[in-house]
């Protein structure tokens, strides 16, 4: 493994996350997502839900996350578990950088 103390720190901050902010749940973090791809999106043929998720992904605040979630959610019904898991990561990542802020 490489960095092991650099993992365990990684590892460490999910958790308190979690603890947290139990409305997360199991949700996977942003550096836990990295490099992975929603494979299951190209399954839905004749439907772009990729603008969507690059406004949700591009929200500075929580507001603005909930109000392009909700703009999302009715207008592709049919990706919603994708939704839900682009808005949960983005969500994440907002809860941790005002942690780092508060912290600085």
């Amino acid at each position: 493994m490489k960095r092991p103390y650099a993992q365990l720190a990684k590892c460490a901050e999910s958790q308190a996350l979690r603890k947290a902010f139990p409305e997360l749940g199991a949700q996977p973090t942003a550096e836990e997502m990295e490099g992975k791809v929603i494979d299951h999106i190209d399954d839905m043929p004749g439907i772009d839900i990729s603008p969507a998720i690059d406004r949700l992904i591009g929200c500075q605040t929580m507001s603005d996350l909930q109000a392009e979630f909700a703009d999302a959610w009715t207008q592709y019904p049919q990706a919603r578990k994708e939704l839900t898991a682009a808005k949960d990561t983005r969500k994440a990542e907002l809860i941790r950088e005002e942690i780092s802020n508060d912290a600085a």
